[in-house]
């Protein structure tokens, strides 16, 4: 799946103007309100998890409290770091 596509897809699920692709950092970000509640939610993703959310949606809830699913693609860097420590 490109990229483009995975965005398109981000932005029919989770509204257009909550779906940002941040190019410096190649980061995607998606900013939504939880129905039901007064605050949003942030979540920063890599272009890989970007895509598998496009293929596999989740809801803002699970989203927020970081229920993913055992196939959820991690960031190489963020393992990298907690590895080393």
């Amino acid at each position: 799946m490109t990229l483009e596509y995975a965005l398109k897809l981000l932005r029919r699920e989770y509204g257009a103007d909550n779906v940002v692709h941040w190019r410096v950092s190649n980061r995607i970000g998606i900013a939504a309100q939880d129905p039901g509640e007064d605050k949003t939610i942030s979540i920063t993703l890599t272009i890989e998890q970007a895509k598998y959310l496009a293929a596999h949606p989740l809801s803002i809830q699970d989203l927020a409290a970081e229920r993913f699913p055992n196939e959820w693609p991690t960031d190489a860097f963020r393992n990298a770091l907690l590895q080393a420590s």
